[in-house]
Order: C-alpha cells, then structure tokens, then sequence
C-alpha cells in the first residue's frame, strides 16, 4: 500500500475518516473479535509455550496511516505472550498487544512492517508476511513566481506531493513579519487587498491534514507593481450593472450562522439551495435571507457526507438535488423537501492517466435523456453514468506542456448542459471553459484569449433563463462573465452601479464569488471567504 501523510493532495485541511477507512475498522471488528474466541476458546493456550508459533497475520489495510502517525494490526496468536514488531527488518518495540502505533515519521521512505510472536518461554516464532507505508514528507513550495494579472498580484508555485492546502502569506519588502493572507487548495493566490504601488515579499507554504506546516521562509517572492499598472486603465469590458439589495447568513431560530464552508448555489421555485461543505449538509432558505431548513449529515451511511468534501451539486430532470461527495465518491439524490431518494457510486472500470490525481468526483449534471455527467476533478476527465447511476463511458485527457488543446483538462470544476444537450466544463487551470456535443466531442473552448473576458479561475457555470448565455463565475478575478453559448463570444461582465473597473477587471467589492443564481431581475451571489449570499438588481 503506497499512501502519504496527506489523502489526497486537494483536499482541504482536517484529517477525514475516508469510507475504505470505515471498511478497514469493520475488518479490524471482525478479526479482534475472532482473537478474543480464541482467547475464550483456548485458555490454556494462553501464556503456555508451544513448538512452534504461527506467524501473525497483518490485517487487510495494515499497516496504514492514521492521521500522522502509522497504525499496524494483526490477529492475535494463540500462546502468545508478547509480540515483536520490526521495521525494515531492525526490531522497533516488543509489545503484549496486537497493534502498534508509530508516531508523526520525521524521514520519508518505505516503512516496511513484519510481526513475530514469543511465546512464555521466550521462542520467537515466524515473522508475518510484510505490509509497507510509504510516507512522503512535505518540501517546501518551489519555483514561486509573481505576476500582475486581472489588476491584482498573483503569486504561482509548484504543487507539492502529500500538500492538503496552502497558506499564503505577506509582508513589506522593508520591514516587517509575514502575516497570513490566505489558504488555497490551488497552486496559486491572487491577492486583491493589495495596495498599488507598495512592494510585497510573499511567503508560501504546504500544509498537511495532520497539521505540519512547511517554512514560510523557504518559499517568497518579492512583487513590485509595474509603473504602468498604477494608473486606473480604461474599461475594456461591456458591464452589465447591479445594485446590492441585501448580504444574507441565513442565520437559524438561535441566532447561529447556517454556514461553514459555503459552496455551490441552485435556486428552486422560491428558495435558495446551497452546499455547506463544512457542515456536510444543504441550506435553504429565502431568496429574502430567511433561514428555512437543513438537510444532509456527516457520515459514510446512504445521504450522509464526509466533511469538506461536498462542492457540487447539479438539478436533475424530476427537479431534484444531485449532490457530489467527492471522498465517499458518490451522488446522492434528494428531493427539494430534504427526503433522500436514493445515490450511486461514482466509479469508472477505466484508470486515470499517469498524469492524474486518482477518481474525485465534484460536480454533476442531467440531460434530457436522463443521462449524469460527473466531472472528475482529480482524472482529469467526465464520466457519463445512465439514470440508475450505471457507467457508460468517459471523456477527456490530463493537459500537460505538450497537450493543452480541446479534450484535455486540468483539473475540471464546474458543467452545465444546454437546451440541445451540450456539455460545458470550466477548466480550472487551463483558464478556459471547454464545449463539447453529447458523446463527448469537443466542440470549442473559450474564456483563455487576453481582454475583455479572460478567464484565471473558472469556477462554476449557470445559465441564463432562455438558456443562451452561460455564466461562469471566476473566483480568482472576483467576476462573473456571459458568453454566448453557440459561439462562445464574450458578452458582458456583472459590475456595480458605478461600473467601477480597473482595466478588464470590475472593482465591485465581491470577495471570491463561487456561484450564482438568477431569479428574474436579481442575481444572488455566493462569497466563499466571507461565506454569505449577496443579493443584487439586475439594473441593464
């Protein structure tokens, strides 16, 4: 078993019991159990010596990770009286019990594990069979790079392996210690807050699930504004101006935020339906900021989700939820109402390419045949599922420096289909939003030209009501842009009132928009960082 001190590179911080790690405890029940009969059964075996020992047996999924530390189970052996527990072949402890538990490892490599037992006379019996960790360490974030790109400074960095997230930092270029600014799952930062004309040394570091953290000193960047971006440029995009009604919490009866880590936005029939990520479940409520209900639970049980691990959610012909757990790999549908209706497993007999980050579902849409495309987040590729959650087929590729063009993805959030079947997925870190027919033919891709429109972070993806301009969300420029569907022209960018701009980018107090609704003339934004809903008037 090859793993790392971190599940999944993607994820966001917090050590998560995964749905093979509740499998792997039900099988550490069932094995504990068949050591205690053992014990009940043969008494007299115990702490009598015997010719000769069996080996132990090493549980299925052992040895594994257990937040930091490393975890090593086997069956217990009958007129055992201790146990010998090596690694890499140089005995590490001699312990009574059938577990051993290696704390937080400080060197990377193979962590090979074998076990023996002693009997009361002190024989040593045959070693069980091997089980292997492999613990990847975290590096410090290399080649950090800045740029000036959507008026604000962006900071790059390599991904690092066994990283859950990143926290970015900054200081004055003269003085000064590093205060954090931000945490990101991305290889990259835009820093909006920045003052213009003031130079920044930016830190950056990785962060596991079990809590390590890398030298910020190890990572920066110096970033100087360039003299020509100091003077306010004149507007190249076309506005499409909204006034702010209203900024909603939808808090409950007790006064509580509904909200911990606010994800993807649907609006149904009079209310607002969004994916708390944090607290496993999906909040409803007015489009007037009143809190109505919660459905949803933490858990690996049929309509229950892992925590921070919820972002998309799409609406299937019936009207219903389709809700995306991209750990317990599954799609979970519900009914308006909150009753759950039933879920599949998402799951492809294909593998991933070798460029790929393994099976992470995010986000689902239906077609009018009644057919579910899920993005795969980490494969790099879409997956088409039947109506009872059957796998059909896939598409699309990993994106490298030699393969960018239409097919290949990296890293692919958000989907949406048109009225005529079409598929449309944001292409995170290719910048762009990607066209293709039903079977998964690509058609265009747009979003990725300089100027007016230019996408960083394509987010998530709507559509207007007559279904003819997609809207995508960009978190990183703080924008929503319309392009129109058939031909993927630009169309127009929300701003405020005032139509405030620097240059391509609106200035209009938005703080990482994640997803939209459009009802009528207002449109409801959802901020991620400040984890709220704005509401605003759709003036033009």
């Amino acid at each position: 078993m090859e793993t790392g001190l971190c599940v999944n590179s993607r994820n966001r911080g917090g050590a998560n019991v995964y749905r093979e790690g509740i499998f792997r405890m039900n099988k550490v029940l069932k094995y504990a159990t068949a050591g205690l009969l053992t014990l009940l059964l043969f008494p007299a075996m115990v702490g009598t010596a015997v010719a000769e020992l069996a080996a132990p047996a090493l549980l299925p999924g052992f040895p594994m990770l257990a937040g930091p530390q490393i975890m090593v189970l086997w069956t217990p052996v009958g007129g055992a009286t201790k146990y010998k527990v090596y690694i890499n072949d140089v005995l590490a402890v001699e312990t009574p019990a059938a577990t051993h538990i290696v704390p937080t490892p400080t060197v990377g490599g193979d962590y090979i594990f074998t076990v023996s037992a002693v009997d009361a006379g002190g024989k040593e019996g045959k070693r069980s069979s091997p089980g292997k960790v492999s613990i990847v360490l975290l590096a410090p974030p290399k080649s950090v790079s800045s740029n000036l790109i959507g008026g604000a400074p962006a900071i790059r960095w390599d991904e690092v392996r066994g990283a859950s997230f990143y926290n970015v930092y900054r200081k004055d270029s003269t003085s000064g210690s590093f205060a954090m600014i931000g945490s990101t799952q991305s290889n990259n930062y835009r820093d909006p807050d920045a003052k213009k004309g003031k130079t920044y040394v930016y830190g950056v570091t990785a962060k596991n699930v079990a809590g390590i953290e890398t030298d910020v000193s190890k990572s920066t960047v110096t970033f100087a504004w360039p003299a020509e971006a100091v003077a306010k440029k004149e507007s190249l995009f076309a506005a499409k101006k909204l006034k702010l009604v209203g900024t909603y919490d939808f808090r409950n009866d007790k006064g509580v935020t509904a909200f911990s880590a606010i994800r993807k936005m649907q609006a149904v029939g009079g209310s607002l339906f969004i994916v708390d990520s944090g607290r496993c479940q999906v909040v409803v409520g007015t489009k007037t900021g009143e809190f109505e209900r919660a459905f949803g639970s933490n858990g690996v049980l049929e309509g229950q989700f892992e925590a921070s691990a919820i972002y998309g959610m799409g609406l299937t012909r019936e009207g219903e939820l389709a809700v995306v757990d991209t750990r317990l790999k599954k799609v979970a549908i519900f009914r308006t109402t909150g009753e759950f209706v039933r879920e599949f497993d998402v799951e492809s007999p294909a593998p991933v390419d070798n460029l790929a980050r393994g099976l992470r579902p995010f986000d689902v849409a239906q077609d009018s045949k009644g057919n579910f495309f899920v993005t795969d987040n980490g494969g790099n590729r879409v997956l088409v599922f039947d109506r009872s959650g059957k796998f059909l087929r896939q598409f699309g590729k990993s994106a490298s420096q030699q393969a960018v063009g239409g097919g290949f993805f990296s890293t692919p959030t958000s989907i949406a289909i048109d009225k005529e079947d079409n598929i449309y997925i944001a292409d995170y870190l290719n910048e762009r939003v990607q066209k293709f027919d039903n079977s998964g033919k690509f058609v265009r891709f747009f979003g990725a030209d300089p100027g007016a429109g230019k996408l960083l972070r394509p987010n998530m993806l709507y559509f207007d009501a007559k279904g003819e301009i997609l809207y995508v969300v960009d978190g990183a420029y703080n924008m929503v842009h319309g392009y129109n569907r058939s031909t993927g022209a630009y169309v127009f960018t929300f701003t405020n009132e005032k139509g405030d701009h620097d240059g391509n980018v609106a200035t209009w107090g938005v703080d990482y928009p994640n997803s939209i609704a459009i009802d009528g003339k207002f449109l409801f934004l959802v901020q991620e960082k400040a984890n709220n809903v704005m509401k605003f008037e759709i003036l033009e």
